[in-house]
C-alpha cells in the first residue's frame, strides 16, 4: 500500500501479486493491484481485477464504481453505464457513481441523463468542482450559458484559478453576448 501511495506502481503490483499468488481470495490485495494498474494505464489488468474483486465483495459498490471509471477510460461508455448503473443500485450515495455516469452519457451524446448523472454528483457532494465543471460544459452543449456559468463560478469558488473553469466561463459569457449582438 505505501508503495501504491508513492506512485511505485510496478512494485505495487508486483507486492500485490504475490499476496494473490499465495491467496487468490485476498480482497485487499485484488483492490490494490487493480488500483496500481488503473493509475499505471494498464486497463485491461485493472479490469480483471475490479471485476474480481465485485465478486469477492458482492456487497460492495467501489469495485463496480472503479470498473466504470476504467470503462470510461477507454471509451466504451456503454459498458460503463451499465456497471455504474449497478453500482448505484448497491450504493445510491455514492457521488463517484453519478459523476462517472455523467461522463459516460455525456459522451453517449445523452445530454440530459448526463445533467441528472453530474447533478446528483452535486447534490450528494456540493464540494466537487469537477463535476461543476463538466456539467457546466454540458449546458454549453445545451446552449443554456447561463446555468454553465453559475457552475463555472462554483467551480471557482471552489478552486479558484482552475483553468479549466475560467476558460469555460470565458466561453459561456462570450457566447452570452454573441446572442445579445445577434
Amino acid at each position: 500500500r505505501q508503495n501504491l501511495r508513492r506512485g511505485r506502481l510496478d512494485e505495487a503490483k508486483r507486492l500485490f501479486g504475490e499476496v494473490l499468488a499465495v491467496d487468490t481470495e485476498h480482497a485487499e490485495a485484488c483492490e490494490g493491484i487493480a488500483a496500481a494498474c488503473f493509475h499505471a494505464g494498464d486497463y485491461p489488468g485493472a479490469v480483471e481485477h475490479f471485476e474480481r474483486l465485485s465478486v469477492l465483495r458482492p456487497m460492495d459498490a467501489r469495485p463496480m464504481i472503479n470498473l466504470g471509471a476504467v470503462y470510461n477510460r477507454q471509451k466504451e461508455y456503454d459498458k460503463a453505464v451499465a456497471v455504474l448503473r449497478k453500482g448505484v443500485q448497491k450504493d445510491s450515495r455514492s457521488s463517484e457513481a453519478f459523476y462517472n455516469l455523467g461522463i459516460a452519457y455525456r459522451n453517449l451524446d445523452q445530454l440530459s441523463m448526463a445533467t441528472t448523472a453530474y447533478g446528483e454528483a452535486l447534490r450528494l457532494n456540493p464540494d466537487m468542482s469537477a463535476a461543476h465543471v463538466n456539467l457546466a460544459n454540458v449546458y454549453i452543449e445545451m446552449s443554456n450559458y447561463r446555468k454553465a456559468i453559475h457552475h463555472f463560478q462554483d467551480a471557482l469558488k471552489l478552486k479558484p484559478g482552475m483553468q479549466r473553469a475560467e476558460a469555460g466561463l470565458l466561453r459561456a459569457e462570450e457566447a452570452i453576448e454573441s446572442n445579445k449582438a445577434e
